[in-house]
């Protein structure tokens, strides 16, 4: 079942075409033959630019670069029409924990160690998409000081400029769910291995055995070899992350992620 961004350009295909459809074909009556709307001295050719659109065959045949702008110019009105509500059914189904759903750079708590993170995942998310050197977003610093706020902030802000779809899980969520059962469970690697934008949430908390530091070299392995782009939160710094998960994983994250620290203190205590 189609939903959200899916749906919104299936709707908006639709849409378009028929935006496009009185400049392109026509029924000629006399000959019985599909012709396009606007017919030039020489044949089936668009007045506005003079291109042979060729004959139409189930609503296919050729377009003009008139048609195309105008195809697209339908549209993308149309997905902007309705850009909002998208934006919010993908939100839906990106699993965010409800503590962080309406995380945002706008009401993240600004304190002393918190300026360069925030600034570093606010560049990442306004340059999206355009960054191909560093797909990744890699977010170090100890319990409350807001790291998870700044990736779901970031996450957010990528999908309301572009639409990519975010999947956030946690680590530990990763590995129960894996091992949960009386077999092993392969689907949440595998939907964090498609995952258009994938929120890896606390990596070193767990990750204690063989089997663990495995699952999560896989994920990150197939999405640095394949360019998808990730944010991981982690409370440990770049040598004991590499001690624990290993040190080809630490190399693949940090080569594939712009790396921001946060140094302020646990803003939970903070606020007692």
């Amino acid at each position: 079942m189609r939903h959200g961004r899916d749906a919104l350009h299936t709707e908006a295909h639709g849409v378009a075409e028929d935006a496009i459809w009185d400049s392109r074909w026509s029924w000629d009556y006399s000959t019985e033959t599909w012709k396009s709307s606007k017919l030039t001295a020489d044949g089936n050719a668009c007045t506005t630019c003079g291109d042979d659109l060729g004959e139409h065959q189930y609503n296919r045949g050729h377009r003009c670069q008139c048609i195309e702008d105008a195809y697209r110019i339908a549209f993308d009105a149309f997905v902007q029409e309705r850009k909002d509500s998208t934006i919010e059914t993908e939100w839906r189904f990106a699993k965010f924990p409800d503590r962080y759903e309406r995380a945002r750079f706008e009401n993240f708590q600004k304190r002393d160690g918190t300026e360069v993170a925030l600034a570093t995942a606010t560049e990442w998310a306004e340059s999206f998409g355009r960054d191909r050197g560093n797909p990744g977003l890699l977010l170090v610093g100890p319990f409350g000081s807001g790291k998870t706020h700044l990736a779901t902030a970031a996450a957010r802000r990528a999908l309301e400029r572009t639409l990519v779809r975010p999947r956030f899980v946690s680590s530990a969520g990763l590995i129960r769910a894996t091992k949960g059962g009386e077999n092993l469970n392969h689907r949440p690697a595998e939907n964090a291995i498609a995952a258009e934008l994938l929120v890896l949430d606390d990596l070193g908390q767990a990750g204690r055995t063989d089997f663990d530091r495995e699952l999560l070299y896989s994920i990150v392995s197939e999405r640095y070899d394949d360019g998808a782009p990730i944010i991981c939160t982690s409370n440990l710094p770049p040598d004991r992350l590499g001690d624990l998960l290993g040190g080809a994983l630490a190399s693949r994250l940090y080569e594939a992620c712009k790396i921001a620290f946060l140094t302020a203190t646990d803003y939970r205590r903070a606020g007692k």
